[in-house]
């Protein structure tokens, strides 16, 4: 991803239901890196999910597999991107 483009990401749920998002940025969690996706619709809302660069083009997203890493990743998220002062976090 160029750090001067706005991604989409477009994500698609079990239930069919899908999901424009911006990508708010990346970050680093207890080794692991974690993006933060905000939807298109106004909301205040925030997917966060494990991230792996595939190559240039492609990359991929795990949801967190357990409701202590979720929430460790959430304080993690809260922590870098409190008071809308969001930061682009891609290296």
């Amino acid at each position: 991803m160029n750090e001067h483009e706005e991604t989409i990401v477009t994500l698609e749920f079990k239930d069919g239901y899908t999901a424009d998002c911006f990508v708010v940025g990346v970050f680093d969690c207890d080794g692991a890196e974690y993006m933060a996706l905000a939807p298109d619709d106004g909301s205040d809302f925030v997917y966060l999910y494990e991230y792996k660069q595939i190559d240039d083009d492609n990359f991929s997203l795990t949801e967190v597999d357990s409701d202590e890493r979720w929430k460790r990743v959430a304080e993690e998220f809260s922590t870098i991107f409190e008071d809308d002062n969001i930061q682009n976090m891609e290296k």
